[in-house]
């Protein structure tokens, strides 16, 4: 499609949101998502990050396949040696754009909602130059979600996703690619991090106030968020009884030791270090995170 006005953007832009609303479900009474972030980039750079394989792979996902054209696929493998079907947006297809400006695609949940998989959502990415053109503003908006359970779940999800998404644009602009093309295509799993996370109210793990509690619920969301990317490899709290050895009698768990325990890979501290600081719960100051580098002596 030719480059056109901002005026003209807007319009296209007008037109498909109140198509897309028009949908069934009833999605036109769920608002969109809209999230922003300024990339210190040109604008022809970041419209390459979002518009070629290579591209997403520098921040989004280590797998990609994208072809800019009506209907061509907009696909990022967050986990590319899951099953088919469950390894990210496979399926997403691009529905229309105006070169350097404006991105529309089709999306989908990911695959740990996999019953809502089969409904599709659309993104819109607009592109504005920033700075004399030394930086580019970026929007984002997530619209078409369904007026039930289902579409709050996914919702939800995507509020939490889509900032660090942004984020991670701008971060490999400043520090360097997320993956390569030739890293992605065969690169063994990053560093392994253990996480070990400790309430820093005692009460908080069985009876965690209304704040507490919603915070608790972005987290949960925020480990959901990881995993999809193939960032966390398992996560969960610990239950029951810490055992001694055989013939020992059994202790009772104390919450003062590590509640929760997070396996992630990272490239370097830096980034595992960085993704614990994101998680909502450490921000808020309701959990104390230690973070450990493991050394992997058998893995399947």
């Amino acid at each position: 499609m030719p480059a056109c006005s901002s005026p003209v953007v807007a319009a296209v832009l007008a037109v498909f949101l109140a198509a897309a609303g028009s949908t069934a479900q009833q999605r036109e009474a769920v608002p969109p998502l809209v999230v922003r972030e300024t990339v210190l980039a040109p604008r022809a750079a970041v419209w390459a990050a979002w518009t070629t394989s290579a591209g997403l792979m520098t921040f989004l996902a280590p797998r990609a396949r994208i072809e800019l054209r009506s209907g061509g696929p907009f696909e990022a493998w967050f986990d590319p040696a899951a099953e088919p079907g469950s390894r990210g947006s496979e399926g997403c297809e691009v529905l229309a754009w105006i070169d350097g400006e404006m991105l529309t695609f089709s999306w989908s949940a990911p695959p740990s909602l996999g019953h809502l998989r089969a409904r599709r959502g659309f993104v819109v990415v607009r592109l504005t130059d920033r700075d004399d053109g030394k930086s580019t503003a970026v929007e984002l908006v997530h619209g078409g979600f369904a007026s039930d359970e289902g579409g709050a779940k996914v919702r939800a999800y995507f509020a939490t996703a889509w900032p660090f998404v942004l984020a991670n644009l701008g971060k490999s602009f400043r520090e360097g690619p997320l993956w390569t093309a030739t890293e992605a295509a065969d690169a063994p799993p990053g560093t392994t991090w253990v996480v070990l996370l400790s309430p820093v109210r005692k009460e908080t793990a069985m009876n965690p106030t209304d704040e507490e509690a919603a915070i608790l619920g972005q987290h949960a969301e925020h480990v959901r968020t990881l995993a999809d990317r193939a960032a966390v490899v398992i996560a969960g709290p610990c239950l029951g009884e810490t055992f001694a050895p055989r013939g020992e009698s059994a202790r009772a768990l104390d919450v003062q030791e590590p509640l929760g325990v997070v396996v992630l890979r990272a490239r370097d501290a830096e980034e595992a270090r960085a993704t614990m600081e994101a998680d909502p719960a450490v921000r808020a100051g309701i959990f104390a995170a230690r973070i450990l580098p493991l050394r992997v002596f058998v893995e399947r």
